[in-house]
C-alpha cells in the first residue's frame, strides 16, 4: 500500500479527501494481511510546519506498533532523522544517510564484508 500526494487531489476538499483516505486505507489496514508498512520521510523533509510533520510520524510510528506490525522508513538523508526515528521506535531504515543506490556487485560485495 503506498499513499502519494497523487492520492490527494487539488480541488480544496482537504478534510473530506482526507476522510476518504483513511477510510479507503483505514479498511485495508484492518482486512488485508499486512505486516509492513513503508514511510516515505516526505513529511519530515518537507517544507511546513515541522512540529506537526514530526508529530504525524510519530503516532503513524505507535500506530503501527500497535497493530503488530512493523515499519520501514524510505528517505532517510540525515543523522537527525535517523535518531529521531530510532528514538520514537522505528529501527528499520533506508535512504542516502546509509548508502547511495549501487551496482548489484558492489551490494554483494558490501554483504560479505558485513
Amino acid at each position: 500500500m503506498n499513499v502519494s500526494r497523487c492520492d490527494i487531489r487539488e480541488d480544496r476538499d482537504i478534510p473530506g479527501q482526507f476522510s476518504r483516505l483513511i477510510q479507503k486505507y483505514g479498511i485495508m489496514l484492518k482486512e488485508v494481511p499486512v505486516d509492513r508498512i513503508k514511510l516515505d520521510l516526505h513529511f519530515l523533509t518537507s517544507s511546513g510546519d515541522q512540529k506537526k510533520s514530526r508529530t504525524i510520524v510519530g503516532c503513524m510510528i505507535q500506530m503501527v506498533e500497535l497493530l503488530e506490525m512493523k515499519m520501514i522508513a524510505e528517505g532517510v538523508e540525515t543523522v537527525e532523522q535517523a535518531e529521531f526515528l530510532r528514538h520514537r521506535g522505528c529501527p528499520e531504515m533506508q535512504g542516502y544517510y546509509f548508502f547511495k543506490p549501487m551496482p548489484v556487485e558492489e551490494f554483494e560485495k558490501l554483504s560479505e564484508e558485513i
